[in-house]
């Protein structure tokens, strides 16, 4: 919940959220199917609504709805254009060319890349076939991961 000096007033429920404008208004509700349940963090004095977000580059946003449906989407600062991931994901990493890297949720939750929002990959299993995850995503897309404390792996994309 938050308010702003406006005395606008932001609170989240239900899988949405709604905005109580200071002036009398009527209040704004906001729920969208198509991105699943939303977590609105802040409100600021314009009345803009800060949203839960996982990482930024280059104008492009993560989020993850907090459902736990696995639901990633990228948002285009540019454009304003919000694209959830195909297939489903739990994306984490981004890079400056717009590769994405985490688990695809169709794959058993493999660790896997994106190009935007449209899958490229499932990632190779670890030497010995054990799980790992990604941690890092650098701007020359290498790959960095680790299957427990002491197994960390590096993989470059080409």
């Amino acid at each position: 919940m938050a308010i702003n000096n406006r005395g606008d007033m932001l609170a989240s429920g239900g899988g949405g959220w709604i905005l109580w404008p200071g002036n009398g208004s009527a209040p704004i509700t906001h729920t969208n199917p198509q991105y699943g349940a939303t977590r609105p963090i802040d409100l600021d004095e314009d009345g803009t609504v800060l949203m839960a977000v996982r990482r930024i580059s280059n104008g492009k946003v993560l989020g993850q709805n907090p459902s736990g449906d696995f639901n990633s989407w990228v948002w285009d600062t540019h454009s304003g254009q919000v694209t959830p991931l195909t297939p489903r994901g739990s994306v984490d990493l981004i890079n400056q060319q717009g590769l994405l890297a985490g688990r695809n949720a169709e794959s058993g939750f493999r660790p896997a890349l994106w190009q935007g929002t449209t899958l490229l990959t499932n990632l190779p299993d670890a030497p010995g076939g054990t799980p790992w995850t990604v941690q890092v995503l650098g701007d020359d897309n290498t790959i960095a991961g680790a299957s427990g404390p002491d197994r960390k792996y590096r993989w470059s994309c080409r």
